[in-house]
């Protein structure tokens, strides 16, 4: 099964895979989002089968925000649905808190609830869209 990671820029691609926990080398193919046309080839990808996995930069950032939180080396998970189109150039905001904690083996897990909300073309939260749910879960000692 191949990876494809759909970016802005392919300068975002680094980040797209260490977000995933995976080598630059292990995507195999790059997607720069030159509108409509790569939106099609993507989709054109992924319905033709063989396509394993799908990095896109709104999807790392949930993982990014967790490590940002509680360290990288203890994120040991993300789960996410999408809700609605996520393009190049939406500004996006991470929101999260921390719904549970367990006790897994001899620590502790946080899991935490998460979403991205993409900014309006309007200043204000009634022109904010959420576009992707998840939990994460991070190890906490």
């Amino acid at each position: 099964m191949k990876t494809i990671a759909y970016v802005a820029d392919a300068a975002e691609v680094p980040e797209v895979a260490r977000a995933a926990q995976l080598a630059a080398d292990a995507i195999d193919r790059v997607l720069v989002d030159a509108g409509d046309d790569t939106f099609d080839e993507l989709q054109d990808a992924v319905y033709g089968g063989g396509v394993g996995r799908v990095l896109l930069p709104s999807l790392s950032i949930l993982g990014q925000a967790l490590g940002h939180n509680f360290g990288a080396e203890n994120v040991r998970g993300v789960t996410a649905q999408f809700r609605a189109p996520v393009l190049p150039g939406d500004r996006l905001r991470v929101e999260g808190s921390v719904s549970e904690i367990v006790d897994v083996g001899d620590g502790r897990r946080a899991v935490c609830d998460l979403r991205v909300v993409r900014a309006g073309e309007a200043p204000g939260p009634d022109c904010e869209v959420v576009v992707v749910v998840g939990t994460g879960q991070v190890d906490i000692g």
